[in-house]
């Protein structure tokens, strides 16, 4: 059992944590390391040169299959952050705030709010 605020304190973060709750959010961690890996994916590729693997002697060259593979995956990788960051509402939207407009009753015409 805590004994201080302070443990209680550590306490209440760990079990926030654990059911990600209160700030911490395992999907949209998850959804970060997503773009990581993306991120350090399309790096690598944009430095690798196909031209300097594709003429080399050894005929299965693993660096090569490798990021053929990156390449090949790429697509369905970059789908699928799309589609996350649709589902978890991540992007800012301008209009958040702003108040919806409402269907138009004989009643509303008449107000100014």
């Amino acid at each position: 059992m805590a004994e201080t605020i302070e443990d209680l304190k550590k306490e209440l973060d760990y079990y926030k944590k654990l059911l990600g709750i209160g700030g911490y959010n395992p999907a949209t961690n998850g959804f970060m390391i997503l773009i990581e890996q993306l991120r350090q994916r399309t790096d690598y590729l944009k430095e690798f040169r196909i031209k300097d693997k594709i003429g080399s002697a050894v005929k299965d060259d693993p660096v090569y299959a490798r990021a053929m593979d990156l390449v090949d995956g790429l697509p369905k990788m970059i789908s699928s952050v799309n589609a996350l960051r649709m589902e978890l509402k991540i992007d800012y939207d301008v209009d958040a705030d702003k108040p919806k407009p409402r269907a138009s009753s004989p009643q509303s015409i008449g107000k100014t709010d």
